[in-house]
């Protein structure tokens, strides 16, 4: 069931989606739903591990938009990017401000992020 996970997101005070995301590969099957707050903040209130807090930015570059989430409470100081790409042979040019890759790294999931609590981004800092 590791290539399973389920994400409950509130992007404001009267928004939120239920996401299911199935695969570990670099394109997975992505079902994603609005569900009243109410449900949203009870299903959080039952969440296993961190709830994670962030903010995502939008950022167009090049005919590609960058989501850029940086991240508060456990996980203060890290900011991941993250392309969307219609198909994954796409090859987008990488802005000057993008540090270190990390895609397929587990320990920048979401999952590990909710369920280990003491990680070090040092090594992750970048300055153009």
């Amino acid at each position: 069931m590791d290539d399973r996970s389920v994400r409950i997101r509130l992007t404001n005070e009267s928004n939120a989606t239920l996401t299911i995301k199935i695969g570990k590969a670099m394109t997975r099957d992505e079902f994603e739903y609005e569900i009243p707050v109410e449900d949203a903040e009870e299903l959080l209130g039952t969440a296993i591990g961190l709830v994670i807090e962030k903010t995502r930015h939008k950022v167009p570059f090049k005919g590609f938009v960058w989501e850029i989430d940086v991240f508060r409470g456990a996980h203060r100081g890290l900011v991941i990017a993250e392309v969307e790409m219609e198909d994954e042979n796409d090859n987008p040019e990488l802005p000057d401000w993008i540090g270190r890759e990390v895609t397929g790294e587990h320990r920048y999931s979401n999952q590990a992020l909710a369920t280990q609590f003491e990680q070090e981004y040092d090594e992750l800092s970048h300055t153009a």
